[in-house]
This record gives structure tokens, sequence and C-alpha cells, in this order.
């Protein structure tokens, strides 16, 4: 089975950990194209992880790099206009999170999926974390009754200012 082609759009904090996990399956995928609103920033990320591919506008790089999946790493306003844009291009997505900002922008994304036969899906990293197994836990040992309703905190900020 020939690699699959990987892109990656927005190379700030997290896009490293984007990279890293796609080198961890160095024999399944290749990163063949980084893209940056900031030029600058994506020639230096390319450059110091060996990337060939550097593009400043999302058609070219869709068009040239020809991927498979992209990975999304910007701020989340740009996400939904981002996934689909990919979608249609043919490839697949993991998007950082969140995901969209509406139902309606979640809709468009499904309705793009339907039509393209692409997926799009979003990172979730805390379905592994101790919180999610000591409550998987307890199910299981049905140490509580059966949950009728969930409420999440996230107990952090981060401005727009902060960088991704």
């Amino acid at each position: 089975m020939p690699k699959l082609r990987a892109a990656l759009i927005g190379t700030g904090n997290i896009a490293r950990q984007h990279l890293r996990g796609l080198r961890m399956h160095a024999d399944q995928v290749d990163l063949v194209a980084v893209l940056d609103a900031d030029p600058a920033r994506a020639a230096t990320f390319a450059k110091e992880h060996g990337i060939t591919g550097v593009h400043h506008e999302l058609p070219a790089l869709l068009a040239k790099a020809r991927p498979d999946i992209v990975h999304i790493c910007t701020p989340p306003s740009f996400h939904a206009t981002l996934a689909i844009a990919c979608l249609e291009s043919g490839a697949h997505v993991l998007c950082e999170k969140p995901l969209c900002a509406s139902l309606a922008e979640l809709d468009l994304i499904q309705a793009t999926e339907q039509r393209t036969g692409r997926f799009c899906a979003t990172v979730f990293q805390m379905r592994y974390g101790s919180s999610a197994d000591h409550v998987r836990r307890m199910l299981q040992t049905q140490a509580v009754g059966r949950p009728l309703a969930a409420v999440c905190n996230t107990l952090w900020y981060r401005s727009h200012a902060t960088p991704v």
C-alpha cells in the first residue's frame, strides 16, 4: 500500500504535536506540505523539519501537494472553512478542537463529508486522561447509576493573543 500524503495547515505550537504523531507513523504517511498565514513561520517550520512543500495559499497546497489527509492546526475561527475546502479537494481532515463554532457549520461539514465521501475528525485528547478512566471504571463497576446528564468545565483560558 502506498504511503498517505499529509499536509499541515498552521505551524504554531500545536503543529509540533501533529508532526510528532505523523512521524510516529512514518512508514505509512509522508508529510509533504505545510501552510501558514505567516510565510516566514511556514518556511522556518518546513526547513527545521525537512518538509519540502511550503505554501502560502490553500488552493495551491491542495492542487500541488494533493494530500490524502490534512491536519488543521489554525485558530478555531478558520476550522470549518478550511475543513470544507480540504474535504472538497478529496482529502480527509484531522482538525484541532473545536471543530466549528456552530451547529450550522457542523451541518455544512457533515454535508460535505456525505457529498465527497471523505471524513473529518477532530482532536479529543482527553478521552484517555485519568478523569475519563475514572468515570469509565465507575460506570463499568456500576458504582453509579445510569447517567442522565453530564457537565464538563474547562478551567483554563487562552486569549486570542495566545499563540496556538
